[in-house]
């Protein structure tokens, strides 16, 4: 591994203007976030504060260009020159103005001392092993791999005993249908009584690989920690990418930014929040593509398919994702011959998902997200081509001014564009855009729809620093710097959203009376259960949460809240608290 910019030198002019540079951008980049609703937002604080809303916004900007110039002139060290002022733009005014903008820009809510002193924990851990990356590699980053996945699967795993198992428990009985053969077979996405084939749904043969596990123990929790495995993973990947010399070029980054570049990527929001959340096929992506990305640029073409394949059963939205390879290949005039490969494989899972999803008559949720542009999927493709103006109106709307900002603002805006590998991040970038999301999926948008646009991002910002500091002329003291700046953004933007993650984990007293009735309903009885209980009663054949389920008439009727209407015919069980157990009437004897 290219370990030669690993020695620290005396900073000078280059690494001033490359740190400095970034700090800038960093700054801009969350005073745009906290800004994204204007005009909006300033009407908001001009309401509420007057001119004092102006000066509040004026002052410390202004506040931080002095102190930079005023450090600079000093001769100070690049790392405090860039530090003080991005610790004014990344500490002092959000923490002032986000209270104001969370109804504006439905932010989350302020985190905790504990929950921002958790992610502190987090970095100091990362800056510490960057030491040790220098010389032992292998050993800094299993301790990172280790450590993460400990922690997402711990989360995990907490919050599923509290209840939250939503798409969990779909994930669990399609597993466990499949053991019981029939074919990811769930009754969640709809098709009545006999359900429907997940893979209709979502076309994701990856998760076949689960069913062993799953038959080890088929309990939710290995679910979880199957994806903190993978999110840990995927440091290695990430790291050989950033700190290997490649064929044609040399090593990005030293060892030490490599690493926490690396680590900046297992503490995004966008990959930890998901891995602690609750189980989605999407975690499993990010470990993929970067084994696939290493492989490719390895020139390994056959451990690139494997890894390919791996990452196109993970959901049909990853055909475009590996057909980006073939233009890679072109844009770098490697010839045809190395871009057939992706192409075709991108090709052939395209259209196998669309054969499965539209042969089954059942794609709603794709007609869900995208109901606005047509009807029909020909009708969408005819908006997108013909309507440019109102396709553009919908990108630039304000959920997806504040998307783009929690994306690309955490790694300074422009800092990943300038690498060709941002492009792998744009088209789920642009899918998630133009859906309603913010509507269907307010929050889950940028969780598990943009696992693989971070991770894309991320790796583009490690690669494009490896070329600022060459531009520059900086040192390895600046990367060093600019390196552990992105990891610090990265860990304050991902505070607020684990503090969302953790807030919305019912209380124990909720779980508790819950098992309770779970514990009440007969093996493989048809079942309807709250959506965040599911993954407790998830291996039966017949398990539904959604209200218009109650036609079918399962034989239990589990509700936690008054809202669920119960129909006649139902008799009460068991009441713990706010959960109630019906059972139907004269249900037919089971065998």
């Amino acid at each position: 591994m290219g370990g030669a910019m690993g020695s620290a030198s005396r900073p000078g002019a280059g690494d001033r203007n490359l740190v400095g540079m970034f700090a800038l951008l960093l700054a801009a980049g969350y005073l745009w976030e906290r800004l994204a609703a204007l005009p909006e937002t300033a009407r908001i604080f001009y309401q509420a504060l007057g001119p004092a809303g102006i000066a509040l916004l004026i002052l410390p900007a202004a506040a931080g260009v002095y102190l930079w110039r005023r450090l600079r002139a000093a001769k100070w060290p690049a790392f405090w020159s860039a530090m003080a002022p991005a610790l004014l733009a990344l500490v002092v005014t959000p923490t002032a103005l986000r209270a104001m903008l969370v109804a504006a820009v439905d932010l989350p809510p302020l985190p905790s001392l504990s929950e921002s002193l958790a992610l502190l924990a987090g970095v100091i851990l990362v800056l510490a092993l960057s030491r040790l990356a220098r010389y032992r590699p292998g050993v800094a980053l299993t301790v990172l791999a280790v450590c993460c996945a400990l922690l997402a699967a711990s989360l995990g795993w907490w919050r599923y005993v509290r209840g939250t198992g939503s798409d969990t428990g779909l994930f669990c009985q399609a597993l466990w249908n499949t053991l019981h053969g029939r074919l990811m077979n769930t009754t969640f996405e709809g098709g009545g009584a006999d359900g429907l084939s997940h893979l209709a749904v979502h076309f994701s043969p990856t998760l076949f690989l689960l069913t062993p596990l799953y038959a080890l123990w088929p309990d939710g929790r290995v679910l979880m920690i199957t994806q903190a495995v993978a999110l840990g993973a995927a440091a290695w990947p990430c790291f050989k990418l950033l700190a290997e010399d490649f064929p044609g070029r040399p090593a990005a980054l030293s060892r030490s930014s490599a690493f926490m570049v690396t680590g900046a990527l297992l503490l995004s929001a966008g990959l930890f929040c998901p891995a602690g959340e609750e189980f989605h096929e999407m975690t499993l992506a990010p470990v993929a593509f970067l084994w696939a990305a290493y492989y490719w640029e390895r020139g390994r073409m056959g451990r690139f398919a494997v890894w390919a394949v791996l990452l196109l059963g993970v959901k049909e939205t990853f055909a475009p994702i590996v057909a980006l390879f073939a233009v890679l290949a072109l844009a770098r005039r490697q010839g045809w011959r190395r871009a057939i490969l992706p192409l075709a494989l991108g090709a052939v899972s395209l259209a196998a998902s669309w054969w499965v999803i539209a042969g089954s008559g059942q794609p709603a949720f794709y007609d869900n997200l995208y109901a606005h542009l047509g009807p029909t999927p020909g009708a969408k493709v005819h908006t997108l081509v013909t309507e440019p103006g109102y396709v553009l109106h919908h990108l630039v709307r304000l959920p997806n001014r504040v998307y783009l900002a929690q994306v690309l603002g955490p790694l300074g805006y422009l800092a990943p564009l300038t690498s060709v590998w941002a492009a792998f991040a744009v088209p789920h970038l642009v899918a998630n855009m133009l859906s309603l999301s913010e509507i269907n999926y307010p929050l889950q948008l940028f969780f598990w729809h943009s696992t693989l646009a971070v991770t894309a991002l991320v790796l583009a910002f490690g690669l494009a620093l490896g070329k600022w500091r060459r531009r520059l002329g900086a040192g390895a003291t600046g990367e060093q710097c600019v390196a552990a700046l992105a990891l610090v953004s990265v860990a304050w933007a991902c505070v607020p959203w684990l503090s969302y993650v953790l807030k919305s984990t019912p209380s124990a007293d909720y779980a508790r009376q819950g098992r309770s009735i779970a514990r009440l309903v007969p093996p493989e009885a048809p079942l309807l259960a709250p959506y965040g209980l599911s993954g407790w009663v998830a291996n039966r054949r017949q398990l539904y949460f959604h209200r218009d389920s109650l036609v079918l008439r399962p034989d239990y009727v589990w509700r936690d809240s008054p809202a669920l209407p119960i129909p006649p015919g139902y008799r009460l069980v068991a009441r713990r608290g706010p959960h109630e157990l019906w059972e139907r009437m004269q249900a037919p004897r089971r065998p």
